[in-house]
């Protein structure tokens, strides 16, 4: 499995060096150039994130962290988590995507599967990556993609280990597949939330929620396609098994089934130097020779995050914010 983590603002060629070093295998960044900050401000981003330090705000600062990444054999990806990125927008996001492009960007992260073949067309040999945020739930959705020209899949946090088995095994030519780990929880759904992430603050829309809202995506996911489950749960609803369910809070305990599925990226979100020492905890587990739950439960740096905040499904379950 290859790591992927996002890049800062602030980043610099030393900081891409570093992330090389403890072991980031590629790179995805945000980038709202002055075309669109100077209209909406940095708010209202292409890349779903509203802190100006979340995103690189010129061509200038973007290209030698680009150029730096490249030289270290790390490819680099544009984020467009955006869903709304409609005809008012074209322009920009052209705009943005060819200034991108110009620096050495490897492909995109789309929300948004309609805007892939036209970005393609324009950008030959341009990979194209579905967000998390699409959503694609299913092996049917994922087929869609492919003939979208999409060539990966980020699974949405609340996608259950069983939904990717199915995908991952029966995947379109050429498609792989990309899960979260050390992911923040999200309030909705985090594929259908419709609004803009929110860290930390309790007047910003996500953290003034106490409750994650209960829901049941099975009836919407591959979990159509499986029988109902033995036990009777609802379809849908992960297992309390660790070692079967997967958690995109933290996911470290399925690192070993993640494996076994065939995933081959696995996520690190956020945009920050702090994700240094998350790389090196990563790679370290994935090279280690035992993977089972038990395992890396073991480590140290694992420890200090079990808690029932992080090992909690995504799906089905409540879980009280503090």
């Amino acid at each position: 499995m290859r790591i992927v983590v996002g890049l800062p603002g602030a980043a610099t060629p030393e900081i891409v060096d570093r992330f090389v070093e403890a072991g980031a295998d590629e790179f995805f960044v945000g980038y709202v150039p002055p075309a669109w900050w100077q209209r909406w401000g940095v708010e209202a981003s292409p890349n779903r994130r509203f802190r100006a330090h979340s995103q690189f705000l010129s061509q200038e600062a973007l290209a030698p962290v680009v150029g730096a990444a490249r030289a270290r054999q790390r490819p680099v990806f544009l984020t467009l988590n955006e869903h709304a990125l409609v005809d008012l927008t074209e322009a920009l996001v052209d705009g943005l995507v060819a200034e991108a492009v110009e620096v050495g960007v490897s492909g995109v992260i789309l929300a948004t599967l309609e805007l892939g073949p036209r970005l393609a067309a324009r950008h030959p040999g341009l990979q194209l990556i579905a967000s998390g945020e699409v959503p694609i739930y299913n092996r049917a959705a994922a087929r869609q993609a492919a003939r979208h020209g999409f060539g990966r899949v980020i699974f949405a946090r609340e996608t259950s280990l069983d939904d990717m088995a199915l995908m991952v095994a029966e995947r379109p030519p050429g498609m792989t597949y990309e899960a979260f780990l050390l992911g923040e929880w999200c309030v909705y759904n985090g594929a259908l939330c419709l609004t803009s992430h929110g860290y930390g603050s309790r007047q910003d829309f996500c953290a003034s929620h106490t409750r994650r809202a209960v829901l049941d995506v099975g009836a919407r996911t591959a979990g159509l396609d499986r029988p109902a489950r033995e036990d009777g749960a609802p379809r849908g609803c992960a297992p309390d098994d660790p070692a079967k369910a997967y958690r995109a809070a933290c996911a470290l305990c399925s690192l070993g089934r993640l494996r076994d599925l065939g995933v081959d990226y696995v996520k690190l979100p956020g945009r920050s130097t702090n994700a240094l020492g998350a790389v090196r905890l990563v790679r370290a587990l994935i090279a280690a020779p035992d993977l089972s739950p038990e395992a890396v439960r073991a480590h140290p740096a694992v420890a200090a995050l079990c808690d029932p905040a992080n090992c909690r499904s995504s799906l089905g379950v409540g879980v009280e914010r503090p």
